[in-house]
C-alpha cells in the first residue's frame, strides 16, 4: 500500500494527472505497490493488514506528518523548487570619460550575461513551494563595486568602493497555484563614489514566478519594472532543479555618451517581460 501511495505522490509532485482523471496512473501505481511488496516479502514478517483501513488512516488528520515533512523539505540536496534571480548593471565599455575632466573611469568591458565585474548586482535564491520551505527567501548576495579613476595616460589616480543601497522583499500568494509561487521586489541605487553629486544608477523590478501545475519545467515568469538608460542592465532567472536559464531582460546603451541620461529629465527605461506559455 505504501509503495502504491508513494507512486501517487510522485505523480502529484511531477504535476501529472491524478488517477481519477487518468485511470492509467492507478494501474502504474498498483504495479509499483506490488513490486514494493515483492521486494519486502520476508523482511517484514507475515503480519497482514486491512488495506482499506490503512488507506483511510493515511488520510485522517491524526496522521500529521507536517513536522517530518518540514525537516525533510529543508534537508540540503533533496527536492527543492528553487530559482536564482540575477539582477545586474554594468558598463559595457573598457573605460568611460569623466563628464567634467580629462580623466577616465574603469568600465566592465563585457556584454550581457557574460562573466566579469558589475556596477550593481543582486543574486537572490527563492523557494516557491511553501510545503518545502516556509521562508521563501533562501539566500541573497549583493555586490559593492570598485570604481577606478585614471588620468589621460592610463595611470591610476584613485579608487573607491561604492555604497550601493539595495532592497529585497519576497512573498507568496496563498490563493495562487495552491500557494506554490513567489513574488520578489528588488531595487538598487548606487553612485560613483569618486564624483561629487554624481547621479545614481537606479533600478526596481517586480518578479513573479509560478511553477507550472501540469508541466513543472514550464514556469510562468513575469517581470515588471524600470531602470536608468545607462549603463547596461540585465535580468535572468535560473531554475536550479533543471538548470534552465530564462534571460528575461537586457538593455545596452547606444554609446558611452548615454551616461548623460542618468541626469534628469531623461526618463527611465520601462521593463515588461514574461515567459511563453
Amino acid at each position: 500500500v505504501l509503495g502504491d501511495e508513494m507512486s501517487h505522490y510522485v505523480d502529484y509532485k511531477k504535476g501529472r494527472e491524478n488517477s481519477i482523471k487518468n485511470p492509467r496512473r492507478q494501474t502504474i501505481s498498483t504495479k509499483y505497490g506490488n513490486n514494493a511488496a515483492d521486494q519486502t516479502r520476508g523482511y517484514v514478517g507475515d503480519e497482514t493488514a486491512d488495506v482499506a483501513k490503512y488507506q483511510r488512516q493515511l488520510k485522517e488528520s491524526f496522521h500529521d506528518f507536517s513536522d517530518v515533512n518540514d525537516t525533510v523539505a529543508n534537508t540540503e540536496g533533496l527536492e527543492h523548487r528553487e530559482y536564482t534571480i540575477e539582477v545586474d548593471s554594468f558598463i559595457p565599455y573598457d573605460k568611460i570619460d569623466h563628464p567634467l575632466e580629462s580623466s577616465k573611469f574603469h568600465g566592465d568591458g563585457r556584454g550581457p550575461f557574460e562573466p566579469g565585474s558589475s556596477r550593481t548586482k543582486q543574486i537572490i535564491t527563492v523557494e516557491t513551494d511553501p510545503n518545502k520551505r516556509k521562508d521563501s527567501l533562501v539566500k541573497e548576495d549583493r555586490i559593492q563595486a570598485i570604481t577606478i579613476k585614471y588620468d589621460k595616460d592610463g595611470n591610476v589616480l584613485d579608487s573607491k568602493q561604492a555604497n550601493t543601497e539595495y532592497t529585497t522583499e519576497v512573498d507568496r500568494d496563498p490563493n495562487k497555484n495552491n500557494g506554490d509561487n513567489v513574488r520578489v521586489s528588488v531595487s538598487g541605487s548606487g553612485k560613483n563614489p569618486l564624483v561629487k553629486y554624481a547621479p545614481a544608477i537606479d533600478y526596481n523590478y517586480q518578479i513573479d514566478i509560478t511553477p507550472g501545475t501540469t508541466d513543472q519545467d514550464n514556469p510562468d515568469i513575469r517581470v515588471f519594472g524600470e531602470h536608468d538608460q545607462f549603463p547596461a542592465h540585465t535580468l535572468r532567472i535560473k531554475d536550479d532543479e533543471t538548470g534552465k536559464v530564462y534571460e528575461m531582460h537586457q538593455f545596452i546603451p547606444d554609446s558611452q555618451d548615454d551616461a548623460l541620461k542618468l541626469f534628469s529629465p531623461f526618463p527611465n527605461k520601462k521593463v515588461k517581460a514574461k515567459t511563453e506559455q
